[in-house]
Formats: C-alpha cells, structure tokens, sequence
C-alpha cells in the first residue's frame, strides 16, 4: 500500500492519507493530467504496451484523458509532450511542454531520491510518481514552452542526479500514474507527493542549472555540399531543393517527378 503525501504550502497544513482506493488512485490520475497537460496545445499521446504489441492512442484533451479507462494487463505510457498531429511520438512532432522531469529506476526509496535531487541542487518538485519499480520527479513551468526547449535542462538535471539518462529528452513517454506497471511482478504505478510548489519559467531553469538555450532543431532534409542540383525556372522546385520539412516529403516527391518529365 502506498502513502500519498500531500503538502499545502500556504497554509501549512501537510495531509497523509492512505492511496487504498480505486477512486483515490483515479483522482490522483486526474491530478497528474490536469497539471501537466491542461494549458497545452496539441494531441496527447498514450502507449499501451502488450507482451509483444503496441498500440498508440490519441487524446484532444484532459477531459478525455481522464475519461479513459487503461487495460491493467498492459503498461501504460503518455508522452509529457504533446503532438502536432497522429503521425508520430519522435521529437520533430512534439508541440509543448510544462513540465521538467527526471526518471529515478530501481530506486526504492523515496527519500534517497530527495535526497539525490536536494544534493544536486535542484528546486524541490510538484510531484513524484512511483513507477513501481522507482521514482519519476516532475517540476512544472510556469507556462507551456516548445517541447525542443527543455532538453538540455533535462540532460543538467540527469548529470546532476544521476537520473536515467534516456529518459532526458523531450519526446519521452513515461508511466501513466493509476496504472499497472507489469514489468515483473504487476505492482501499482501511482502518484505519492504533491508538492505546492511555486512553478519556475524556463529562464529561471537556466540559470539554476548553468545551461545554455537549446538551438531550434532544423528536421529539413539536408542536401550535401558534394552535390550541384539544377536551377529551375519554378519556385517550388527551387525550394524543395533547399530541403524540406518531415511530413511533405510526398508533396516534394510529386512536385520533382512532375517537374523532370
């Protein structure tokens, strides 16, 4: 059975009460989704993950979100992201974020991760999830940033902590709270701290963790300096030569063959 921990810092009062319910575990879910993707544009992401299936689902919003009821025979996964569109989870799809985070694996005490994280440095965060197997640590933004914004403060937070370094990127799915983590034996993945903590801006992240802002990333198709292409008379053709972006490959693709026969 696990403890959820709730502090309310304005007034000082800290409640324990004990997570033993369906409807408690469901309402912590709520917690999670409402504070992580409520303020986000874009689609929502989940992953269920069977003995050797994957299945992609897509939500518009929280209210559907929450709505959804997760299969307990297969783990479950949201992107901390959202998504432009279905295409993908990878990061060129990857619309906004609010939130930071870091994934503490086979640890099985939570005040070793505090203490880990307080060690580094680092702000106390909103929430902690036991995976089940460990420790996820959430800090929310003060508003909704590009999701490509985050990284190198998530790689700082990883360096700092020891935290898993695969998991410092920012198209990273990770448990759904309220779910079952059936890894090894099936245990229960769940909200157990929520912190009322002041959120920081993104600039305030830099400073804390001595990073520089991460650079746009350029998804075009790069041509080589090797190769002369021609000079066509449409701008179009002209253009898709320059590169073009992940999605209209296809459009490029018809606009080129047209344009050489």
């Amino acid at each position: 059975m696990t403890e959820l921990k709730e502090k309310n810092l304005s007034n000082g009062v800290e409640r324990r009460q004990e997570n033993s319910s369906v409807n408690s575990s469901i309402s912590d879910r709520a917690i999670y989704i409402n504070t992580f993707f409520q303020d986000l544009s874009g689609m929502i992401e989940v992953r269920e993950f069977g003995e050797s299936t994957v299945k992609q689902l897509w939500f518009k919003n929280t209210e559907d979100l929450i709505e959804y009821k997760p299969p307990t025979d297969k783990d479950i996964y949201v992107g901390v992201a959202t998504r432009k569109n279905k295409r993908s989870g990878k990061l060129n799809n990857c619309e906004e974020v609010q939130a930071v985070w870091a994934d503490f694996d086979d640890v099985d005490d939570l005040e070793e991760v505090k203490n880990m994280i307080d060690h580094a440095y680092l702000p106390e965060p909103a929430i902690y999830v036991d995976s089940g197997h460990g420790f996820h640590a959430y800090w929310l933004l003060d508003e909704p940033v590009a999701a490509w914004k985050v990284k190198p403060i998530l790689t700082n937070i990883s360096n700092r902590t020891g935290s898993d370094g695969k998991v410092a990127e920012p198209a990273r799915i990770m448990r759904l709270p309220a779910t079952i983590n059936n890894k090894r034996e099936p245990v229960s993945c769940e909200v157990v701290e929520i912190n009322d903590i002041e959120p920081l801006s993104l600039e305030e992240w830099h400073r804390i963790t001595g990073t520089e802002p991460a650079d746009r990333p350029d998804n075009r198709l790069k041509q080589s300096n090797d190769i002369k292409l021609p000079t066509a008379d449409k701008p179009c053709i002209n253009s898709v030569f320059k590169g073009v972006e992940e999605g209209q490959r296809n459009w490029a693709l018809g606009r080129l063959t047209k344009w050489l026969q």
